[in-house]
């Protein structure tokens, strides 16, 4: 288990959120992991519209996206598009995203349980047990699988262990620092901690080889598409955190009874 890639597995940023947490994570926190995994890939791209935080299509904006991504994708092509210098399609406050998927579950807990607890399950992560309440009620739970328990300990072991060293490698071991990124892939969104040290590590990139299929690639080569991410996390993080007020009505519970 400990020599495989996290990356192998194929989950989003937000489908390893909720593996930690189950189907009652921060949903808050699902929705802003989805709009940053968009924004680091080019599928959008942040701008400021009067005051309010918008997305505007990327230069990816068109490709092929895995489930709970092209979900997101799909309501912001379903609202009415603000007019704004620079974007000829107009541009979506995430705002307006936020409490259009949170109309469409009955609130943003109802985007975890009916979107990504299904891609977990469908990965042997969690199994469904269905029971009944006074004869009157469904009760669906989510309960982790014994893989789904295997898959999130060496999860959970992996980010302690970034977490902590993380820092370290970027100033004495850089090329550990970067393949312990790539190991992990969209997971490294979860790790808020470790931002500016991704930054540093991208801004500043030592000139050593790393390991590669390739002898000739250099630190600086690996490091491309982790500079994009860097710049990302820096500039939208807090962006998202200051727009992202949810309002009473995003935050109305579903009335699915799963947990």
């Amino acid at each position: 288990m400990t020599t495989v890639a996290m990356d192998s597995y194929h989950l989003t940023a937000p489908e390893w959120y909720v593996l930690q947490h189950g189907p009652s994570a921060d949903a808050r926190w699902v929705f802003k992991l989805t709009v940053l995994q968009l924004l680091t890939q080019k599928h959008f791209s942040r701008i400021g519209t009067g005051g309010a935080t918008a997305l505007i299509p990327g230069s990816r904006f068109d490709e092929s996206l895995p489930p709970t991504m092209g979900l997101l994708r799909e309501v912001y092509l379903t609202l009415p598009r603000t007019s704004v210098p620079g974007a000829n399609q107009g541009a979506v406050t995430v705002v307006a995203l936020m409490e259009a998927l949170s109309q469409r579950y009955l609130g943003l807990q109802g985007f975890v349980r009916s979107v990504i607890m299904p891609v977990l399950v469908g990965h042997g992560f969690y199994q469904q047990h269905t029971s009944r309440l006074l004869f009157l009620f469904t009760r669906r739970q989510h309960r982790l699988t014994p893989k789904g328990e295997s898959i999130k300990f060496e999860f959970e072991r992996r980010l302690m262990d970034g977490q902590r060293e993380f820092r370290g490698w970027v100033a004495k071991q850089p090329e550990r620092a970067i393949q312990f990124l790539q190991s992990i892939g969209t997971a490294a969104l979860l790790m808020r901690p470790i931002y500016p040290d991704i930054y540093r590590l991208t801004a500043e990139p030592p000139e050593l080889p790393v390991p590669s299929t390739s002898n000739s690639t250099s630190i600086n080569e690996e490091l491309a598409p982790l500079r994009e991410w860097a710049t990302v996390l820096t500039d939208d993080y807090n962006e998202l955190d200051e727009c992202m007020t949810i309002p009473a009505s995003v935050r109305r519970p579903s009335t699915d009874k799963s947990e």
